[in-house]
Formats: C-alpha cells, sequence, structure tokens
C-alpha cells in the first residue's frame, strides 16, 4: 500500500525520482520542484512544539525545542525531520504519506535544497488560549487537556528563536505570521515580538490574524506591524455571532474606528483587512453592501472568502459566481479560499506583499492629490520596499519627483505588475506623462493578460499623444492642459 500511495503522489507532483537528489545541498539545482509550506517554512507553537504545518500536521510534532535547549541543540530550520520532507519532495516520494493525504498545504510550495537560507513563511502561535468558541476550532473547555504549557509565547523564547535563526544563516525572512490556533491578542508581549522582528529582520513583512474583539492598543501602529487581518463573519450582529460565538461585532468595529482615527498621529502605514467567512447566513445582498458601506467608513480592505466548512454559502460556490455578485454589491472588495480550496499557485505570499505594496502607494496617491506632497513621499518610498525588486534600491524621499528620479532602475527591476501601474496613475498626478507612459508599458510587459489591458493601451495612445505634441511645442498651450485634464486615474 505504501508503494501504492508514494507512486501515485509522483504522478500528481509530476517528478521523477532521482537517487542522485540525495546528495543535494545548499549548491542543489535551483530548478522547482513541488513541495510544500514545510519545504522552506517553519511553525512554532507557544508551548515550544514544531508542528508539520496548521492542518493535518498538527497532530505530527516534528520536534519540541525549550528557551534554554535552543541555541545548545540541533539547528533550528536544518533538524533531521525537515530535512527528510525535503529530501523526499526532490524524490518524488511524500514525507508522511497518512497525514500528506489528508493535508491541505501539501501542493502549495516548492523545493530546491536540503538547506534553504530563506525561510518563506515563520508561522508564530503568540498564544495557544482563546475567549471566543468558534464552531470549526477547538472548545475553550478542552484546550487545557490538549496541550502542556506554557499556553503564551515568551518573549524571551522568541527573541532567542530568531537569533538562533540568524546565527544559522538564515538572513532572509518573507514574512512573519502570528497566527495559530489561539488568539494572538492574548499575548500580551505581541507587540514587543513584532519590534525584536523589525530588529533581526527589518525586511520581514510582518502580520497579525485576530478575531479583533480587543480595545485599541498603540503597538498595533507604533511596533512596525504591516498587516492586521481582522476575521469579521458579518455585518450584523446576530450573523456574526452565530460563527463567532462570545464575540460581539461592535467591539470589532470600535477597533477598526480607533485604528483609523490614531493612523494619522502616529503615521503609522498599517493596513488593516477584514476577512469576511461567506456562510449561509450571512451571504444576503442586504449584508454584503452594509459590509462594504461599513469597510469604507472604516478605510479597512474587505476581503470576501470562499470557505469549504460546513455552513458554507450555497449561494456562491466558485470564485466566478463570488465576483460577478461583488462588481455590483461591492465593487472595492476583494475575493479569496481557505487553504482546503485553492490551488498552487493562489498560495504564494507574494500577492499579501504586493496588495500591501498597492495600498501604500494608493495612500501615496490620496496624499499627492490632496496636496500632501511630503506624505505622498513616505508612503512611496516605503511601499517600494516591499517589491522583491526593489528592497534593495536606495530611493530618495528628498528628491523632488522620487519615480522619475529613479526610473530606470525601477522600470528594470520591479516584480509587481501592481507596482509600476500605481506609480503611473502617480505619476499622472504630479504631471509626469513621459514616466507614466513608460510605466504603463512596463505595467503591460509584466502583465501581459492584465484584466484591463483594452482600458491601458487606450491610456497609453492619450499618453503618446501628448508627449509627442510637448516635445515638439517645447511647451504646453491651453488645449493641451484641457487634453491633460481628461486623463483619469485608475486602479488596476
Amino acid at each position: 500500500m505504501k508503494n501504492y500511495i508514494n507512486s501515485f503522489f509522483k504522478q500528481i507532483f509530476m517528478v521523477h525520482s532521482d537517487k542522485r537528489r540525495k546528495c543535494l545541498g545548499n549548491n542543489a539545482s535551483r530548478s522547482f520542484i513541488a513541495g510544500c509550506l514545510m519545504c522552506d517554512s517553519l511553525y512554532v507553537k507557544a508551548n515550544g512544539e514544531l508542528p508539520c504545518w496548521d492542518d493535518v500536521g498538527e497532530e505530527l510534532i516534528l520536534r519540541t525545542i525549550d528557551e534554554q535547549a535552543i541555541q545548545k541543540e540541533q539547528q533550528l530550520f536544518d533538524f533531521p525531520a525537515i530535512v527528510e520532507i525535503r529530501r523526499a519532495f526532490l524524490e518524488g516520494r511524500v514525507p508522511y504519506p497518512h497525514f500528506c493525504l489528508k493535508c491541505a498545504v501539501r501542493r502549495h510550495g516548492t523545493v530546491t535544497s536540503l538547506h534553504p537560507k530563506t525561510i518563506r513563511v515563520l508561522h508564530i502561535e503568540p498564544s495557544y488560549l482563546c475567549q471566543l468558541a468558534c464552531p470549526q476550532c477547538i472548545e475553550p473547555k478542552l484546550r487545557l487537556h490538549l496541550k502542556k504549557p506554557p499556553y503564551n509565547m515568551s518573549l524571551s523564547f522568541y527573541n532567542a528563536l530568531l537569533q538562533q535563526l540568524y546565527q544559522e544563516g538564515i538572513f532572509t525572512i518573507r514574512l512573519v505570521h502570528f497566527e495559530g490556533r489561539g488568539e494572538p491578542l492574548l499575548n500580551k508581549n505581541l507587540g514587543k515580538m513584532i519590534r525584536c522582528t523589525k530588529e533581526i529582520y527589518p525586511d520581514a513583512f510582518t502580520k497579525v490574524t485576530s478575531h479583533g474583539n480587543f480595545p485599541f492598543k498603540s503597538w498595533m501602529l507604533d511596533s512596525g506591524l504591516d498587516l492586521l487581518r481582522l476575521s469579521v463573519d458579518g455585518a450584523f450582529e446576530q450573523s456574526y455571532t452565530k460563527y463567532r460565538v462570545g464575540g460581539k461585532l461592535q467591539k470589532v468595529l470600535d477597533l477598526m474606528r480607533a485604528i483609523r482615527d490614531k493612523k494619522r498621529s502616529f503615521k503609522s502605514h498599517l493596513r488593516v483587512e477584514w476577512k469576511y467567512i461567506l456562510f449561509e447566513w450571512n451571504d444576503s445582498d442586504e449584508e454584503i453592501r452594509e459590509a462594504a458601506h461599513l469597510a469604507d467608513e472604516l478605510e479597512v480592505d474587505l476581503s470576501f472568502c470562499l470557505t469549504h466548512s460546513p455552513g458554507k454559502s450555497k449561494r456562491f460556490q466558485t470564485m466566478d459566481a463570488l465576483r460577478d455578485a461583488l462588481a455590483t454589491l461591492a465593487p472595492r472588495a476583494s475575493r479569496s479560499m481557505t487553504f482546503n480550496l485553492k490551488e498552487s499557485s493562489d498560495a504564494d505570499i507574494g500577492h499579501l506583499v504586493a496588495e500591501h505594496s498597492e495600498a501604500l502607494l494608493l495612500s501615496a496617491l490620496k496624499n499627492f492629490r490632496s496636496g500632501d506632497i511630503q506624505a505622498g513621499k513616505a508612503f512611496l518610498v516605503e511601499a517600494l520596499t516591499f517589491d522583491p525588486g526593489l528592497q534593495s534600491a536606495e530611493i530618495e524621499v528628498d528628491a523632488k519627483n522620487p519615480v522619475e528620479a529613479h526610473l530606470h532602475q525601477i522600470l528594470s527591476n520591479a516584480k509587481y505588475p501592481s507596482t509600476l501601474s500605481a506609480l503611473a496613475n502617480i505619476q499622472l498626478v504630479l504631471g509626469g506623462l513621459p514616466a507614466a507612459e513608460q510605466l504603463f508599458r512596463g505595467y503591460l510587459s509584466l502583465a501581459p493578460n492584465a484584466p484591463d489591458r483594452t482600458k491601458v493601451e487606450q491610456k497609453l495612445i492619450e499618453l503618446s499623444m501628448v508627449n509627442q505634441s510637448n516635445s515638439v511645442s517645447q511647451g504646453r498651450c491651453p488645449w493641451l492642459y484641457l487634453l491633460i485634464s481628461h486623463l483619469r486615474c485608475f486602479k488596476t
């Protein structure tokens, strides 16, 4: 049976067994082979357990560490069990067939080496405790019987963990996600943990997922947190509490409102995402419209999520159906799905960072439009640090037009299409029309199948006419101003 299962997975992953891959090390071939998140990520629970990811792998504890032993025992990212996971996928096997067959993340990742030096996701469980009783989660009364303490990760443990990873030569962590089987905000040191992350790994993208039934804390805006995702499954109290048992919708809305009101005084670039899981009791037109209205008022990014869980929406069973409905009900909302429904291409964290970068660029655009040039420049420069092709670029905030000053570098190295499209719209506001034309062309080059390609091509025709006229006339005429005024900025 075991041989049959392994043969079955070879066909799924479309990889060929190659015994020579057993010898692969840091100089391994860079060809991409299907694997899972655990091939280049790490999940650490509040009590020091390292499970095989946050799905069925929760039952498979690869090892347990404690603060005193962290720097005295085997490496954190290259211990035997995790190396064997990488080796199995490199050889076309699955490491734990009994678990892998049922795991939602088994196709979401690639493996290139037995000893990678970059962590894609460092998944941290700050707290195993939770005061809510959501139907698909652990019952509160059972929590203390299922796991041994400690139930909250200590700051000293987390700091030692990061220090050890850095000493092992792990100099890059792409995403640190504070989540788990408990509620992260129950750990009183969460803000300090985020600061610690930014001190050791300043380029890491930090994300907290919470149910949000808490008052505002200043660390939410001054710790360096990049994204706060709040799970709020309903816009009306009755439907919200049907799943978030023990929670109060008004508490979460008050938290969103407080963050909105205090962001400017803190000069924070925190992005707040409202994750709205669609169930059969919260998917009406009326409730979706209300959620969209609240999201606009509270200045948060609304994302509707399809789920595989019991009670899932019968109205929206495909992403296409959801897209068509949101086009009129909540046109600014985005769509997502739980891991069990995702294809491997949907699971990469790149889209998350790209969305954050785009959100910062949109904030820059708003500030430029309102005349706050300095704030616009600050948002712009920070946004570019999240594009992997521009992270090492030294974009000067003091430059009169930072985009024009570094245009060649941006066009040559930007990796996210949304970076170029957003910068093009900013140039339209600043009057940098030649740069806008080049940026739009770069956008289409990076995203040849962009859904707004026709609109962008029409905009390019208009820009080309204006720029050619400019070069001939050696200056702008009144009719040119009229034409420029008709160039609308649009979000891609």
